[in-house]
């Protein structure tokens, strides 16, 4: 599952869990820091947290939104830089998932957010 710390990550991962749970396997939890955001930091001469800054944040912000909801599942959390829809593409290819779960980062849309609608077109 994609996870980008919005309000819906949250309710995408109590649903989750239960899912997984039930069947004895594994939540992957990832977070990809896009790399377009570093690129831009980069050439425009902005000043900002550096990937190992920001895998810090993203991980102390996950401990705090799986607490208490785990369940006995085995959750784990992975931290990515580059282009999100191709890297949890990647990662769903290379850890063979049988099901790939996302959030909408705004619940009034009444469409895909571009990397969710990226990922239906793109992931394994």
């Amino acid at each position: 599952m994609g996870v980008y710390f919005s309000e819906s990550s949250s309710v995408v991962l109590r649903h989750a869990i239960p899912t997984v749970g039930s069947r004895d396997a594994t939540v992957i939890a990832v977070h990809v820091v896009d790399k377009s955001s570093e690129h831009y930091r980069e050439t425009s001469g902005v000043k900002g947290p550096g990937f190992e800054i920001l895998k810090s944040q993203a991980d102390d912000q996950f401990a705090e939104l799986l607490s208490g909801k785990a369940n006995g599942v085995h959750v784990e959390f992975i931290v990515k830089s580059g282009k999100p829809a191709e890297e949890l593409g990647r990662i769903a290819k290379d850890m063979e998932a049988s099901l790939m779960v996302g959030s909408a980062n705004d619940l009034t849309k009444k469409r895909l957010g571009l990397i969710a609608s990226r990922c239906v077109r793109t992931a394994p």
